[in-house]
């Protein structure tokens, strides 16, 4: 083994953990495996706290396969107690024990940021976060008009919704920052629009691995009345272009049709005010239904990190020499 490789690959002598320094880009990990089994696959994301972070070529993994990820903290992203992690943007929950050794090393580096921001602003963060959900996405198909994308961001994240999920197939997103807020700092949004692919499909595939049931607003025969909607399960609602509404493949591969009841003589609602509504409703009867919505310690901290990121003009600077040993 080269010397420069010896930093980037995952020690793997005890059966415990035995030594972490992310300086170093070393974790030790439980297991049997050699370095000869390792993967390695490109950093794709610059300036990130995590390994791997969701991307079109890895989403899910289930493997026992370890997996080095070269000019990130972390080396390991993967060993046989570690069976799942769900993807999002700039985010890896771990459901296992070995997620508390992450926590100390991101820890460290919000402490570093948190000294450049008030003690008002870091409050405020633990209390809007200690609200924050992921139990309900909201998915944008399309929709063309920047007044509608940018009131329905501001709902959102009014409402403590963390992920927004954007198609664009036929158009491309855009938004006014007056009429949003500025709440697109505060969101996770994931956007879909690869050339040549059906994004709807993409979205959709996406979130049914992550264990979503879709909801689409829209009429057909089997459509149910908004409160009917069951939150057992987590629930992305998919809210269709403003001029013919959700497409056929969103239509096709909906697990549950829903509308607003209305008494006037008309019979829709703009974009924007129905996604309010609607999030409004879902995110209450979540709460007062007690449903595990709340997001993980894991989650809070590196939304925490990317807040303090955006909060913080000189961040990066922080983020360069935290990772490179300097503090």
């Amino acid at each position: 083994m080269e010397n420069g490789e010896r930093e980037r690959l995952p020690i793997l002598h005890s059966p415990l953990i035995t030594h972490k320094n992310c300086r170093t880009n070393m974790l030790g990990l439980a297991s049997a495996f050699s370095t000869h089994n390792t993967q390695r696959l490109p950093h794709k994301h610059g300036g990130a706290y995590f390994s791997i972070l969701h991307s079109p070529s890895i989403q899910r993994t289930s493997t026992a396969t370890p997996i080095v990820c070269e000019n990130s903290p972390f080396s390991i992203l993967h060993s046989p107690p570690i069976t799942h992690y769900a993807c999002h943007t700039n985010t890896m929950v771990f459901t296992s024990p070995f997620s508390i050794y992450f926590r100390p090393m991101l820890s460290r580096l919000y402490d570093l940021l948190a000294e450049h921001l008030t003690e008002n602003k870091r409050m405020l963060f633990d209390r809007i976060l200690d609200e924050r959900t992921r139990h309900v996405a909201l998915v944008m198909e399309d929709l063309y008009q920047a007044q509608n994308t940018s009131a329905i961001q501001r709902s959102a994240e009014s409402f403590g919704i963390q992920d927004l999920h954007i198609i664009e197939n036929k158009h491309t997103f855009t938004h006014h920052r007056r009429i949003s807020k500025g709440s697109s700092d505060w969101l996770s949004m994931h956007r879909y629009n690869e050339p040549g692919l059906n994004n709807t499909e993409a979205c959709i595939h996406a979130l049914k691995r992550d264990g979503y049931q879709i909801v689409v607003t829209a009429l057909h025969e089997k459509t149910i009345a908004l409160d009917e909607v069951d939150l057992s399960k987590k629930t992305a609602v998919l809210m269709g272009t403003e001029l013919t509404g959700a497409s056929d493949v969103a239509m096709e591969m909906a697990d549950v049709y829903m509308k607003i009841p209305t008494v006037g003589f008309t019979e829709s609602l703009n974009v924007s005010v129905a996604s309010a509504i609607i999030l409004q409703h879902l995110t209450h009867r979540m709460r007062i239904e007690n449903r595990p919505w709340q997001l993980s310690e894991e989650e809070k901290l590196s939304l925490k990190i990317e807040w303090a990121k955006r909060s913080i003009y000189w961040s990066k600077y922080i983020v360069e020499m935290w990772e490179s040993g300097e503090i």
